[in-house]
C-alpha cells in the first residue's frame, strides 16, 4: 500500500515543536487551586454542554 503522504523536514520539525511544548506542560505541577479551578470549569462545561443537547 503506497504511502498517502509524507514527512517533509519541516513538518517534522513542526512536530517535534509541538512534542516538547506537550513534554513542559505535562511535567509542569499546577498549584492546587487552579487545578481545582480548571476540574469545576470542566465540569460546568461538562453538564452544561450536555444538557444543551436534550
Amino acid at each position: 500500500m503506497p504511502d498517502m503522504f509524507t514527512f517533509t523536514s519541516e513538518i517534522v520539525r513542526s512536530l517535534q515543536i509541538i512534542e516538547q511544548a506537550r513534554a513542559e506542560v505535562n511535567l509542569t505541577a499546577l498549584p492546587p487551586a487552579m487545578a481545582e479551578s480548571l476540574r469545576l470549569r470542566a465540569r460546568v462545561r461538562s453538564t452544561h454542554f450536555s444538557t444543551r443537547d436534550e
